[in-house]
Parts: C-alpha cells; structure tokens; sequence
C-alpha cells in the first residue's frame, strides 16, 4: 500500500506541476497568420502541364527552309515562314542540348547525354533523321556542337572539347585547356576577303570565365580573354573576320576582337578550312582586344546568343525570360521580347536575317519577325 500511495502522490504532484498555479488562465492561442498578398505576375509559379517539354536549342539550316528544335529526346523540324511541323525524330534518351547543321544542310549535330555519366554528339541524315554516326567520346553531357567544314566541335560537361571527323567519325584531338565545364563553341563563316585577317579559328567558353581563341589548324589556343567576370555560357562567331561575341553569367555581353600581331603577307593558307590532321607548326601570333561591352544586358545569366549575318545583329536570351536585339553599328539594344515565361536557353538567326527563334524552358520555341521587330507564332 505504500508503494500505491507513493506512486499516487508522485502522480498527482506532476499533473498540479503542468496545470499551473491555481487560478491561472489557459493560455490564448496563436493567432493564425493573414493570407500572405499575391507575388507579383512575373513571380507567379509557371502552371502545371500535363505535357511538359522543355526547350534547349534552335538551329536553322544554311538555305534558311528549317528550322531544328532540340527538347527532351526528340529533334522537331518546322518549317519557319508557315510554323508548319515537318519531321519528329526521337533520337535520344534525354535532352537535346545543342544543335548544328552542316555547311551544305545535308547533316545535323546533336548534342545530347545523360547528366554525369554520358555524353556524345549523334550526326543525323536531314532528309530522313537517321543517325548516321554516333560520336560518343564524352563523360557528361554535350553541352555546345559546331561544324568546321567537315570536323565537328564539341564541348562538355566533362570539361573537354573534342574534334571529329564527322565522315568517319574519327576523334582526332581532345582538347583540355579549360579547367571546368566547356559550355560554348563558335566556327567562324570563311572570311569573305581570304586577307589580313585573323585567319581560320574557332573559340570556347566555359565555367572557368575564359573565353578562348584558337587556331583551327594547330588547334593552340592563341588568345585568351578573361574579361568576363562569370561562366562564359555562351558564344556566337561575327561575319567579320576575328570577332565573336561572349554572353556570360554576369549578365553581361562582349564583343572580341582577334588580328595577326604582324600583317601577313598571304593569309589564303590560314584563311583554308582546319584539315584532318594536326599542324605541329607554331600558330602565328595573335593580339586579343575587347570592342565592346554591354553591361547589364540580362537580370541575371546571359545563356544563348547568335550573330546574324549582316554583321550588325545580334540577338541575346537569358535568365530574365528576354530575348534581346542589338545594334552593333549603333551599339545599343533596339528590341525586346518578353513573351516567354522560362529561361532562354537558345537562339538562332536565320541566314537572310529576318526570323529570330528563341527555345525557352516553358515548352516553347518563339518565332519573330526582324525585320518588322514583331512576335509571329509560338511552336510548341
């Protein structure tokens, strides 16, 4: 009985212990929190869809009558004056990244892998979408994919640059002078004037802020600018000879400039198309200069641009859901375009300069029109 009258007591002094002294008041609950105000419009969450693709990269072909899509998987051809679809290959087992066709539109580059175990660019037949050589050299994602006449150019997440033979399919160099992810491949157009110029080359970017200038014979890095204060996400190559233009994280977009340190007396070597081989020739010297800067061209990442090929235009998208149009010539942006809801992930300008497309991570691809600067139809 002692040990019962023990318990009880020990029992009841613990619950008189909780309840407080006498008298005291329950306390109030808390208030429940106000509705919090609606964000903004252009902070509201995208809706759910039931069919979700995004869309990586947009390319049209040399004559101007296509225009290639890369989402998830799949590689959509339209036909950009009527938006008329005309193929739907399924090529892939995850996204399409990157997107190139060949100098004579007989063959497309896709770039595509999967995330931090795989990566390989498939060459496609363009008249009927089969792969016709899968160049599968790198160990992550391809991220950016170029033609150099017969050669393609490839960068990835494996922090690699590759160059093949895109005949054979024949991996001729691995190229490892970034340190970090390789996002972004630019081939120049042949120069126009064979020259005085800054001869046959090809640049890079990556998450290392460098943007690099090579020569496509020696396949040396001959120029290196690290003026970008961010990862070089994306590159674009001018008409003229030398060129290229850079948008980086920072936001912002630069224009760079290549010449011989000395004038070549016959640059019609230089100005030739990089053969299958390797020169174990010294590249001739060159000296890098910035020409312009555009500071504060995007909120946020500068992820894809394109140069068209007047040599005046240049087009931008990024993070802030814009595509923008710029004005060498008249340095200053003169459009912009704020109709999709995602990240601008690719641009492409097409060979008579008046349709822009944009592929945007809301499942769309936009087409405009330059020369009347206005929206013409959504491709989804």
């Amino acid at each position: 009985m002692s040990v019962i009258r023990s318990l009880w007591s020990t029992s009841v002094a613990l619950t008189l212990l909780l309840a407080g002294p006498a008298g005291a008041q329950k306390k109030k609950p808390l208030p429940v929190p106000a509705k919090p105000a609606p964000l903004p419009s252009a902070y509201k969450p995208l809706p759910v869809q039931t069919q979700f693709s995004p869309c990586w990269s947009v390319a049209f072909s040399p004559d101007g009558t296509k225009l290639a899509v890369g989402t998830y998987r799949r590689v959509l051809i339209y036909e950009p004056a009527t938006g008329q679809k005309l193929a739907d290959w399924s090529v892939s087992t995850d996204a399409i990244r990157t997107l190139a066709f060949s100098p004579d539109g007989a063959q497309l580059a896709v770039g595509t892998g999967v995330p931090g175990t795989s990566g390989a660019v498939l060459v496609l037949n363009t008249s009927n979408g089969q792969v016709l050589r899968p160049l599968k050299f790198h160990e992550d994602t391809v991220e950016a994919v170029a033609f150099a006449g017969n050669l393609v150019i490839s960068a990835g997440n494996d922090e690699k640059i590759y160059v093949a033979d895109a005949s054979t399919g024949q991996k001729l160099n691995t190229l490892t002078e970034h340190v970090g992810r390789c996002l972004a491949v630019a081939v120049p157009p042949k120069s126009a004037t064979g020259r005085q110029d800054a001869g046959a080359l090809f640049a890079t970017g990556g998450a290392d802020k460098m943007f690099k200038v090579w020569d496509a014979k020696s396949r040396r890095v001959v120029v290196n600018f690290d003026q970008c204060q961010s990862t070089v996400w994306c590159v674009a190559a001018l008409p003229a000879p030398g060129r290229f233009v850079a948008g980086s994280g920072d936001g912002a977009l630069r224009v760079f400039g290549v010449r011989y340190e000395t004038p070549q007396q016959d640059s019609e070597t230089e100005d030739a198309p990089p053969t299958t081989e390797t020169s174990k020739k010294a590249p001739a010297a060159r000296v890098g200069f910035q020409a312009q800067t555009f500071g504060g061209a995007h909120e946020g990442g500068v992820y894809a641009v394109a140069a068209g090929s007047n040599g005046q235009t240049v087009v931008s998208g990024g993070a802030d859901h814009k595509v923008k149009v710029w004005n060498l010539g008249r340095n200053r942006m003169e459009q912009e375009f704020a109709e999709a809801k995602g990240d601008i992930y690719g641009v492409a300008i097409s060979p008579n300069n008046q349709y822009l497309a944009a592929a945007s991570l809301d499942g769309h691809v936009r087409l405009y029109d330059l020369i009347q600067n206005k929206f013409l139809r959504e491709l989804p």
